[in-house]
């Protein structure tokens, strides 16, 4: 089953829960709420985004000193390339699971919630 699809009533939410756990390994579903560690997760990649492209400046900087500023410029580019867009995909992956993992808890609430008829 995909985590887009809406789960059956014979499914149980704990279940579901733990595969939503192993679908998205860099939060802790169950400690604290998701918003709070999407905006930590967010900011930790703008500051790893800033040191990476940091780094890549003073690489452009030091081979302009020596003369070959497109050298430091593709340098400087791999290494933000490399570490940053990966980053950022993660971070992007994350959030819109966790979007829908949010989604599927509301429903199975809203189900739970609902009166049962027999």
């Amino acid at each position: 089953m995909s985590p887009t699809s809406t789960p059956t009533q014979a499914q149980d939410w704990p279940a579901r829960q733990r595969e939503w756990q192993r679908r998205l390994p860099r939060l802790r579903l169950l400690a604290e709420p998701v918003e709070d560690q999407l905006r930590r997760l967010r900011r930790a990649t703008i500051g790893l985004s800033i040191v990476t492209g940091g780094i890549a400046l003073l690489f452009l900087a030091l081979f302009s000193t020596f003369g070959s500023p497109a050298i430091g410029l593709l340098i400087g580019g791999l290494l933000a390339g490399a570490v940053v867009t990966p980053a950022w995909r993660s971070y992007r992956r994350t959030r819109i699971g966790a979007e829908h993992y949010l989604r599927e808890q509301r429903e199975a609430q809203a189900r739970s919630d609902r009166p049962r008829t027999a």
